[in-house]
C-alpha cells in the first residue's frame, strides 16, 4: 500500500492497464496480437527455504544438504532445478530408477510402483486480511508416490517456515508495445537461495523490483507456513493444500513484555499475584518490561540533567526557569523546562538503562530501509507545569523516538549464525521524521497535555484576572521554542511532519497497562493502536492516525485516515478502467464488474435523513449523500428538519441565532483563555477544566472545512465496486482507480471515487485473474485549496469582542452547504455582448450559465469573441457550446475563483476527436503568447482534467494560473522562437 490514502497507481500500472486496453482495441490486428489473444498462458513457482542438515538428509536417503534439495525441488511447471543462479525445468524421461536431478517424467519413481510424473502446484488463490494488511494463499500441490511426498512434507509442510511463491504471464505486452514471450524472471529466487544471509527484506525487494521490469505482468509473495492438510487417493497420489501467511502476520500476536537482561536484581514477574491494589501492580509490572525500563529512566534523565545527562548522554538537559505570577509582590511559582537537543541513539539508551548483554538493532544508512531522518533533536522534553509540584510533571518522547527504540530494542530479529548483530526485525517501523506527513486543514493544538503536546501557529485573545482584566494577544511563543518547529513542514503551511508529535511518558505508560492481557503479556499492536487514539481524540479529530502493515514492503507504517487527499495534488491522474459498451479503437481486459449496496439498517435512518438535508444540522455524518442526491427532492417529504427548525420555531430564529452566538463567543475566550495557561506553562486543573470548550470549538471549525471541502468527510458510502480482470500486479491497498464513465450514472461521476480494499490474485486452469474490491468514497475537489491565498487561520483573537457576531456569521453560514444563490438580475453588456457573437456564429450557450451568477469582465469577453471567431475561420465544422461563466454554480462554492470574478469561461467542442482536440489546444497555446500584457491563459482539460472538474472542457481565462502553467511557458518559448503561430486580441 501507499503511505498516504488515494494515491494513484504507480506509473508503470497505469501505462499497463492503458496498453491493454490499447491492444485490444485494434481492429487490425497483426500476428503478435493474435498470438497474445489465443495463446496467453500463466505460470506458478514455489521454493522452499528450508536448509537439510546431514542426518536429514541421510534420513531421506539422498546426498543433497544445506539448500540443495530445496534448489533441486523448486516447484514450476512439474519441479525445477537450479544450475548455478538459473531455474531450469526437469525434461525428458529417466534411464534408470532413483534419484535423477535432471530428468522429468520418473522423478523419483521405483520399480515397483513405475514411471510416475513429478510433483507440481496446480492452482493457488490468494485473498486479503485484516483490512488489506495481510495476504493469505491457499496452495494446491499434487505428487505421485511416497517417495515424492517425503520431499515435499521435508521442504513445503513446515509450518512457521518460509515459501516463495511466484506467478506471472507467459506472454504479455511491455508499456512499450513490445510483445514478451516466455519471461525468465529468476531473481527473487535466487535472492532466496543466495549464500548471504538473505533477508525478507531482500526477497521483498526483488519482488517489487521484478514487478516493474515486468510492468505489472509478474508478483510474487513470501511468507510463512501456517496450516496443511494432505490425503492419499484411491489411486496412490498425494493432493496437498498449503496455507501461505505473508509478512506481518506476527505483529497481531507481537509481544513486547519480553525481560530484556539488565544490571540490578529487577523482578520480572508479571501481573497476577494476589497484591490488593491492581492498578499499583499494573504499574509496577510495566516498569519491569523494557519499554516501561526505558521510559522510566528517560524521566530520571529529565528531572536530573546536570548529573544524568553529562554520565549517560553525553549532554547537559537544557533547562530553563519561568518566574510566576507575582501577586501583591508574592511570587506564586516557577516553572522549569528541561530538553535534550541531541536525539537519543541506541548508545544512550543503552548507557542510561543498563541493559547488558544486549545488541539494539540498527538500519544501516543506506538499503532497503528507505528511512531518510531516523533521529531528531529535542526528542525528549520536560516541563514542570505548576512551580514545584510533582503532581504536575510532565514528561515527553517523540513519537519517532518511541517508534524507533521499539523497532531497535523490542522486536524479534533475524540474526546471522554465531552473531548477536540483529540483521533485520521480523518487520520494520517507518518512524521516519521527514517522510511521514499529515495534512492539517486548520491550526490546531493539543487539547490535553497528558496526552501530547505540539507545536502551533493558533493565536488568541485572553482578558481575565491573570491579565489584570485587560486584553492581551496570546500566543505558543514559549512552548514553540521549547519544543521546536520540525513537526512543521517548511514548504507547505497545511502539512505536519507528525513523528514529531510529542507523547506524554505517563499516557505511553497508561496505554502500556490498558495493553496487558490476562497472561500478563502486552500486544503491540493493541498498544499501538492506544496510542494513535490517544492522539487523534487531543487533535480534535483533524487527523485519524492508524497502524497498517504494508506486506510488500514488510513495513508498519502509521497511516492518516482523514484528510490525506490534500496531500495528493501533485499526483498523476486516477487509472481509468475501461468497462461497458466502447467506441471503435478502445476495448476492455475486465472479464466482469460488479456494484454493490450493503447498507446496515441504522446507517440506513442516517442516509435517509440526510438525503435531501441543507446543513449539517444533527446529521453531520449525512453530508456526503447531500451531496451525492443534489437535484433530487423526494415530493412525499419535502424537507427532513428536526423539531427546532419547524415552521412554528422559525418565529425565534432571531432569539436562537443570538443564543448560539453568546454560546459562540465563550468558546473564543475558552479557546484564548488555554493559549494562555499553554505558553505561561501552566498546565494543572484550570487548563483541563476548558478542555471540553476548546474541543467543541475545533469542532465547529472542522465541520465549516469539512462543508467546504477543505477537509475530508469522514463518511464511506458503503457501496463497493469491484472489477474482475486478467492478472495484473502492483495495485495497492488504499489507491484510487475509476472506470469509464458512461457506465456510471450521473449521479456516481460527479460525486463518488473509489478506493482499493482488497486484491485477490487466482491461477488455475483458466490462467491469472485478479480481483479488485473498492471501496465508494465521496470525491474530493482538490481545486477549493488551491484557490486559498494562504492558511484560513485560527485566531480567537480576530473574534473576541465587537466581532464575535461576525465571525458567528461566517460560521454558521460556511456550514450551510445548500443555500441557493439567487438569479443575477443586474445587467449583464458584457456577457450579452458575448451571446450576439455566439449567435452570429451558430455556437450555443447551455442555459444562462454564462451571466447567471453575475456579469462576465469586459476583458474576457473580448478574449472569449476573438477565440470563438478564430475557430469559426480555422474550423468552421467544429461546433461550440458555453458551458460556465459567472455562473450560479461557481458563485455558491466557498473558494474564489475566475468564475466568481468574471474572469473565466468554460466551453466544449464537437467532434472532440485527438486531431480536433489538438488543433483547438494549438490555437489557444497561440492566444496565450500573443497576449502575455495583460495575460491570458487556457487548461486543455479534455488531456488534464483538473481535480475539480465535473465534465471534460476548454477553460480559458484572464490572467495566469498555476494549473497548465508549464504548458503556457512553452508556449511562450515556440512563439519567441517563431515555431508558433500567434493571436492578438483586438
Amino acid at each position: 500500500m501507499g503511505k498516504i490514502i488515494g494515491e494513484s497507481f504507480d506509473p508503470y500500472v497505469d501505462e499497463q492497464v492503458k496498453i491493454r486496453q490499447q491492444k485490444l482495441g485494434q481492429t487490425n490486428r497483426d500476428n503478435d496480437l493474435l498470438t497474445y489473444i489465443t495463446s496467453k498462458t500463466s505460470w506458478i513457482r514455489l521454493a522452499s527455504s528450508v536448509d537439510i542438515s546431514q542426518e536429514k538428509a541421510n534420513e531421506l536417503g539422498t546426498n543433497q544438504i544445506g539448500s540443495s534439495l530445496a534448489k533441486n525441488n523448486v516447484l514450476q511447471g512439474g519441479n525445477s532445478r537450479s544450475t548455478g543462479n538459473k531455474f531450469i525445468p526437469r525434461a525428458g524421461v529417466i534411464d534408470a530408477y532413483g534419484e535423477d536431478p535432471t530428468q522429468a517424467y520418473g522423478f523419483n519413481s521405483t520399480a515397483e510402483f513405475g514411471l510416475i510424473p513429478p510433483p507440481s502446484v496446480e492452482s493457488f488463490e490468494i485473498t486479503p486480511k485484516n483490512n488489506g494488511s495481510l495476504s493469505v494463499a491457499e496452495v494446491k500441490l499434487k505428487c505421485f508416490s511416497k517417495q515424492q511426498f517425503k520431499i515435499i512434507e521435508t521442504l513445503y509442510l513446515r509450518i512457521g517456515y518460509h515459501l516463495l511463491l511466484e506467478w506471472g504471464h507467459s506472454l504479455y505486452y511491455n508499456i512499450k508495445g513490445e510483445l514478451i514471450s516466455n519471461p525468465i524472471f529468476s531473481i527473487p529466487s535466487e535472492a532466496l537461495f543466495s549464500e548471504g544471509a538473505a533477508g525478507v527484506a531482500d526477497v521483498l525487494k526483488t519482488i517489487k523490483d521484478t514487478r516493474e521490469e515486468s510492468d505489472g505482468n509478474y508478483d510474487g509473495l513470501v511468507g510463512r507456513v501456517t496450516n496443511f492438510n494432505w490425503n492419499v487417493t484411491p489411486d496412490g497420489h498425494y493432493d496437498i493444500k498449503i496455507s501461505i501467511t505473508s509478512t506481518g502476520d506476527v505483529i497481531e500476536s507481537l509481544a513486547i513484555s519480553t525481560p530484556l537482561p539488565s544490571k540490578g536484581e529487577e523482578d520480572s514477574t508479571k501481573v497476577g499475584s494476589d497484591e490488593e491494589d491492581k492498578e499499583k501492580r499494573a504499574a509496577t509490572a510495566i516498569d519491569k518490561t523494557p519499554l516501561g525500563r526505558i521510559l522510566k529512566y528517560i524521566q530520571m534523565a529529565l528531572n536530573w540533567p546536570n548529573i544524568i545527562g553529562p554520565l549517560y548522554l553525553n549532554e547537559f538537559g537544557s533547562r530553563t526557569k519561568y518566574d510566576g505570577v507575582n501577586i501583591l509582590g508574592i511570587k506564586l511559582s516557577t516553572t522549569s523546562v528541561v530538553k535534550y537537543i541531541n536525539p537519543l541513539t541506541n548508545d544512550k539508551v543503552l548507557n542510561l538503562v543498563g541493559f547488558n548483554d544486549v545488541t539494539p538493532h540498527k538500519d544501516p544508512p543506506t538499503g532497503n530501509t528507505n528511512i531518510k531522518k531516523p533521529e531528531a533533536e529535542n526528542e525528549i522534553v520536560y516541563i514542570n507545569g505548576e512551580g514545584t509540584s510533582s503532581d504536575y510533571d510532565y514528561y515527553y518522547l517523540k513519537f519517532g523516538a518511541l517508534l524507533r527504540i521499539i523497532q531497535n530494542f523490542l522486536l524479534i530479529y533475524n540474526k546471522a549464525p554465531g552473531d548477536n548483530t540483529p540483521l533485520e526485525p521480523l518487520f520494520r517501523i517507518d518512524y521516519d521524521y521527514d517522510d511521514n506527513k499529515a495534512y492539517l486543514p486548520a491550526d490546531v493544538f493539543s487539547i490535553d497535555p497528558r496526552i501530547c503536546i505540539i507545536p502551533s501557529r493558533v493565536t488568541g485573545t485572553y482578558r481575565g484576572f491573570w491579565t489584570d482584566y485587560i486584553s492581551q494577544t496570546q500566543t505558543f511563543k514559549e512552548l514553540n521554542k521549547l519544543l521546536g518547529t520540525d513537526f512543521f513542514d517548511p514548504n507547505n503551511e497545511f502539512i505536519c511532519n507528525f513523528m514529531h508529535i510529542h507523547l506524554n511518558i505517563g499516557f505511553i505508560k497508561q496505554c502500556l497497562i490498558d495493553s496487558l492481557n490476562n497472561e500478563g503479556d502486552i500486544k503491540f499492536l493493541d498498544f499501538l493502536s492506544k496510542i494513535c487514539e490517544g492522539i487523534n481524540s487531543k487533535l480534535c479529530n483533524y487527523v485519524q492516525f492508524e497502524p497498517f502493515h504494508d506486506k510488500d514492503t514488510n513495513t508498519l507504517h502509521i497511516v492518516n485516515k482523514a484528510n490525506s487527499d490534500k496531500l495528493l495534488e501533485n499526483s498523476p491522474p486516477v487509472t481509468r478502467f475501461r468497462v461497458g459498451l466502447l467506441p471503435q479503437g478502445e476495448s476492455s481486459f475486465v472479464k466482469d464488474v460488479s456494484i454493490e449496496s450493503t447498507i446496515p439498517a441504522n446507517f440506513a435512518t442516517q442516509i435517509a435523513i440526510g438525503a435531501q438535508a441543507n446543513n449539517n444540522e444533527g446529521i453531520y455524518n449525512s453530508s456526503p449523500f447531500s451531496r451525492w442526491n443534489a437535484g433530487l427532492e423526494d415530493r412525499i417529504f419535502k424537507e427532513k428538519k428536526t423539531a427546532a427548525n419547524s415552521s412554528a420555531a422559525e418565529d425565534k430564529k432571531a432569539q436562537t441565532e443570538k443564543e448560539e452566538e453568546e454560546k459562540f463567543k465563550e468558546l473564543v475566550e475558552a479557546l484564548g483563555e488555554t493559549i494562555y495557561y499553554y505558553n505561561d506553562f501552566d498546565l494543572d486543573e484550570d487548563l483541563w477544566d476548558l478542555e471540553i470548550a476548546v474541543k467543541d470549538y475545533f469542532k465547529i471549525q472542522l465541520q465549516r472545512l469539512e462543508t467546504q471541502e477543505q477537509a475530508s468527510s469522514p463518511m464511506i458510502i458503503p457501496i463497493s465496486l469491484s472489477l474482475t480482470m486478467d492478472g495484473i500486479s502492483g495495485i495497492k491497498i488504499f489507491q484510487k482507480y475509476t472506470i469509464t464513465e458512461d457506465f456510471l450514472p450521473d449521479s456516481y461521476q460527479n460525486s463518488v471515487e473509489f478506493i482499493v480494499k482488497g486484491v485477490t490474485h487466482t491461477i488455475d486452469n483458466g490462467g491469472w485473474v485478479t480481483k479488485i474490491e473498492g471501496q465508494c468514497i465521496p470525491k474530493v475537489n482538490y481545486a477549493l485549496v488551491d484557490s486559498l491565498p494562504n492558511r484560513s487561520k485560527i485566531t480567537a483573537g480576530a473574534t473576541a469582542g465587537a466581532s464575535v457576531g461576525t465571525a458567528f456569521a461566517q460560521f454558521s453560514s460556511s456550514t450551510t452547504n445548500g443555500t441557493a444563490v439567487q438569479q443575477f438580475s443586474g445587467s449583464t453588456p458584457n456577457a450579452n455582448a458575448l451571446r450576439l457573437v455566439l449567435n452570429k456564429l451558430g455556437y450555443k450557450e447551455k442555459g444562462e450559465e454564462i451571466s447567471n451568477g453575475g456579469d462576465i469582465s469586459m476583458e474576457l469577453a473580448n478574449y472569449a469573441i476573438a477565440v470563438f471567431t478564430e475557430i469559426k475561420t480555422q474550423y468552421p465544422n467544429i461546433d461550440v457550446r458555453v458551458t460556465g461563466g459567472n455562473d450560479k454554480y461557481h458563485q455558491k462554492l466557498s473558494y474564489n475563483s475566475a468564475h466568481k470574478r468574471g474572469d473565466g469561461l468554460d466551453f466544449v467542442i464537437s467532434p472532440s476527436d485527438p486531431t480536433t482536440l489538438a488543433n483547438i489546444d494549438l490555437l489557444l497555446q497561440g492566444f496565450a503568447a500573443g497576449n502575455r500584457n495583460p495575460a491570458v491563459s487556457f487548461i486543455n482539460e479534455y488531456d488534464s482534467p483538473t481535480k475539480a472538474a465535473s465534465a471534460k472542457h476548454f477553460h480559458i481565462r484572464m490572467g495566469r494560473d498555476k494549473s497548465g502553467y508549464n504548458k503556457i511557458q512553452n508556449a511562450y518559448a515556440l512563439a519567441d522562437k517563431g515555431q508558433l503561430i500567434t493571436y492578438n486580441i483586438a
